[in-house]
């Protein structure tokens, strides 16, 4: 039985992975996933809706919250975005307003 042993241990420590074998192999195990993660994914085109025969805006006179006038002219070839949110919402409001 003793004989048994002695050969199966013997076996068994062959098979084993030495410790700078296997810090290798993490290693390149570790580098292989970190490529993997930083590999960029093709970007889809733009899907939207293109308009046609576009009309510019006709002017228009809005009053913001201090009180001043201010009128579309007063943006002549300037790129103008508007947005119409309730000031003063307590929960939706404020995460939207971030979004824009």
């Amino acid at each position: 039985m003793d004989v048994w042993m002695k050969r199966l241990n013997t076996a068994y420590k062959s098979m084993r992975i030495r410790p700078r074998t296997a810090m290798s192999l993490i290693a390149t195990a570790s580098v292989c996933a970190l490529l993997a993660a930083c590999a960029s994914t093709p970007t889809e085109a733009f899907s939207g809706t293109e308009f046609n025969n576009v009309e510019p805006a006709f002017d228009f006179q809005l009053q913001n919250q201090f009180g001043d006038v201010s009128s579309l002219a007063d943006h002549k070839d300037k790129v103008v975005v508007l947005t119409f949110l309730y000031t003063n919402c307590p929960d939706v409001c404020p995460i939207i307003t971030t979004q824009l």
